[in-house]
């Protein structure tokens, strides 16, 4: 019977039910699953903030809201499955195991159950990375790396880990990890090079383990030995360089012989730069082609990173390039791919269009300094209204302007801060977390002769909440002695021009220096 070309919209599906293969294609609830996804490798074990350790649950949840956001449905995360030689590792060392050191991976699993997103999880590493890998194992027997794929005993020992690790219970949920249907497929390992009697071998070991969950050759290309195996559900390739070309003669080769094989086939990763050629050229007719082939199962981009805890967003380098994503992106080329992204994954779900953007959750205010406020991002905002007030009661004042009009407030107040000292033009909303953010020169009002002065303002020694404080109090006519303390509230705006709710008021000193 021929199959769609797109995945079917899919009906409120209970997290309990798994993700089946039937021969080339993929089932969820009975009906064909066809994605769009991404990677995130640090979930289990962070690197880019403040060294190696346990990403925050701010973090992981920011992440996985946003993806939400971006109609993605399936996580490849390296670092929940992929934790060994460290001592914040599954596996600090041979034969013992901190299950402990699974507290950040069985919450994103966990959070990932609730938001209906499906994790692919790799095993083991080709790379030698902070998390571990090939190299970890074959180092701890003092054999080479490339013995981790026919030496016996270290076999042995990465078929301990995986025992450990699918039967190792998430206390969020109560459930092992080999039973929970969250986790789509075991990936053998990332961009391996393994004989295929290695893969066979480690394949058979998952599916004896957790017979429901799938399993993914962690190979970097297809490997057509692999297609007689029955243990072996998936199989995938990375695209970089040229995505379009290296795609376009993978799908009359390898894809097509895996889908005669009765095998899934998935871009595990891909380059959604556009590289060299840019979005036009490379990233579209790349999303098109997997879009119209039914020989894709799905697609997962690299990679996607989250709000920092206190202010911005994290910020990774993958070697000479940067594929850190973020959404909806601080530039106009990011924001662009952002939203192509979008498109396909909502085209990959059996939509023709995405739908509504979501309301963004309230910030959080993080820090407040003489001349700053700063706070940690909302999912989906494209911008931020501040407001600023003598009273937690209000009335409140906008300091920028209004984000979701892009514009001041029209009311006979003008702006508290200014782009130009002659036009009194409203600062634009800020796209980053925190204000004053990097905008040369602003300017502010000053009471003494109402005109826009340069900040910092020379030979004025107070705090920019003093002047504001100042300026504010003359706009309203209150004679009432000046406070030491107003107070300040953020909230975010979608790319629809949609504001969601103000974070809590922070108070903010308005003394003088």
């Amino acid at each position: 019977m021929a199959q769609p070309l797109e995945g079917e919209p899919l009906r409120e599906i209970s997290p309990d039910e798994f993700v089946e293969r039937r021969g080339a294609h993929l089932y969820l609830a009975g009906r064909v699953f066809r994605f769009a996804g991404c990677n995130m490798y640090w979930l289990g074990l962070d690197e880019n903030v403040g060294g190696i350790a346990f990403p925050s649950q701010f973090r992981i949840d920011d992440a996985l809201m946003t993806a939400k956001e971006m109609h993605l449905t399936v996580v490849r995360a390296h670092t929940i499955g992929i934790s060994v030689g460290r001592p914040e590792s599954f596996q600090p060392a041979p034969g013992r195991f901190e299950h402990d050191n699974l507290k950040a991976a069985d919450y994103a699993i966990h959070r990932a159950r609730e938001l209906g997103i499906r994790l692919v999880v790799p095993l083991t590493d080709r790379w030698n990375y902070y998390h571990g890998g090939i190299h970890t194992f074959a180092n701890w027997r003092n054999v080479t790396a490339d013995a981790f794929y026919t030496n016996d005993t270290v076999i042995e020992d990465f078929k301990t880990y995986i025992s450990e690790l699918l039967n190792h219970v998430n206390p969020h949920t109560g459930m092992a990890w080999k039973d929970d249907s969250t986790i789509m497929c075991w990936e053998t390992g990332n961009e391996l090079s393994p004989p295929v009697a290695w893969t066979n071998t480690i394949a058979q070991h998952i599916k004896t383990i957790a017979p429901r969950q799938l399993v993914m050759d962690g190979r970097w290309g297809v490997d057509e030995g692999i297609f007689s195996s029955p243990h072996v559900d998936i199989v995938s390739s990375h695209y970089y360089v040229y995505p379009f070309l290296e795609l376009w003669m993978d799908l009359r080769r390898a894809a097509r012989r895996a889908s005669e094989a009765g095998k899934v086939f998935v871009v595990g990763e891909y380059d959604w730069i556009g590289y060299p050629f840019g979005a036009s050229v490379n990233l579209i007719p790349f999303l098109s082609l997997i879009e119209r082939s039914e020989n894709v199962a799905g697609s997962l981009f690299w990679s996607l990173f989250p709000h920092r805890d206190d202010s911005g967003f994290v910020y990774h380098r993958d070697h000479v390039l940067s594929y850190t994503l973020h959404y909806p992106g601080p530039s106009a080329s990011m924001r662009q791919r952002t939203q192509i992204i979008r498109h396909h994954a909502a085209r990959m779900r059996g939509f023709s269009s995405p739908l509504p953007h979501g309301v963004p959750p309230p910030p959080h205010i993080t820090a407040v300094t003489s001349d700053t406020v700063r706070w940690c991002g909302s999912v989906g905002a494209a911008a931020y209204e501040v407001q600023m007030s003598l009273a937690i009661t209000g009335p409140w004042r906008n300091i920028t302007a209004n984000a979701q009009r892009q514009q001041a407030e029209r009311l006979r107040l003008p702006p508290l801060l200014s782009i130009s000292n002659w036009t009194g033009s409203p600062l634009p909303p800020p796209t980053d977390h925190s204000l004053p953010f990097p905008q040369a020169p602003f300017f502010v009002r000053l009471v003494a002769d109402n005109a826009w002065r340069k900040w910092p303002v020379s030979g004025v020694g107070a705090s920019l909440w003093a002047h504001l404080c100042d300026t504010m109090r003359a706009d309203e006519q209150r004679r009432d002695e000046r406070g030491e303390v107003a107070f300040m509230r953020v909230r975010g705006v979608n790319l629809a021009g949609v504001a969601g709710e103000w974070s809590e008021p922070a108070s903010i000193r308005c003394t003088r220096e």
